[in-house]
């Protein structure tokens, strides 16, 4: 409801951003009095591809900062959520390949050190906690198929003690829903909180 009457109170994006460039058509040509007008036509199409590609690139974001608005994502959005909060943090050659058949690899990338790194992401709800046959598989997978160098366990909900002794000693980083958005207050600011909204 707050989306729709900010956009009533300052227009449609696309009625802002052809304002823009025929404001910005209108300047140029007056500081350059003798611009041909196919000059100043290429400029204002430039123009427009640019920010249709900067809205586009924004719009595909997908928000979320308390772990009730995770876990009602549904699961490739949280994929993608998850993917895109990597690059945030500096991951390279980061790319989503979750899926039917994705052989435990929700997300591939490189962390900063260049290390080949799986990542398995589960959105779960509280009680469904993740067990050491779950963490077994995706370390078998991880290491078999993928041949990678660490893997990263992210889930909305919880990891079992069994699992975590066994994530120890495998290279495995498991972050559960406080931690992830714990995670997601460093990054995003201080409004992520670790709650069911």
């Amino acid at each position: 409801m707050a989306r729709r009457s900010a956009r009533k109170r300052h227009g449609h994006p696309l009625a802002r951003a052809l304002v823009i460039i025929v404001g910005v058509i209108l300047i140029i040509g007056y500081l350059i009095k003798h611009a041909p007008i196919a000059l100043l036509i290429v400029l204002a199409v430039g123009l427009f591809f640019v920010w249709c590609w900067w809205h586009r690139h924004q719009s595909r974001r997908i928000s979320a900062r308390t772990l009730g608005e995770l876990r009602s994502l549904t699961p490739t959005q949280f994929e993608l959520f998850v993917a895109q909060l990597l690059q945030d943090l500096g991951y390279r050659q980061v790319k989503h390949t979750g899926g039917p058949g994705d052989l435990a690899a929700d997300i591939i990338c490189r962390d900063g050190n260049g290390l080949l790194t799986v990542v398995q992401c589960k959105r779960y709800a509280p009680s469904h906690h993740v067990g050491s046959p779950e963490v077994q598989q995706f370390i078998g997978m991880m290491t078999v198929h993928h041949h990678a160098d660490r893997g990263m366990y992210v889930t909305t909900s919880s990891f079992t003690q069994p699992a975590i002794n066994l994530a120890k000693q495998h290279n495995v980083t498991l972050i559960d829903g406080v931690a992830l958005t714990a995670q997601l207050s460093r990054t995003y600011g201080d409004h992520a909180k670790a709650v069911a909204a």
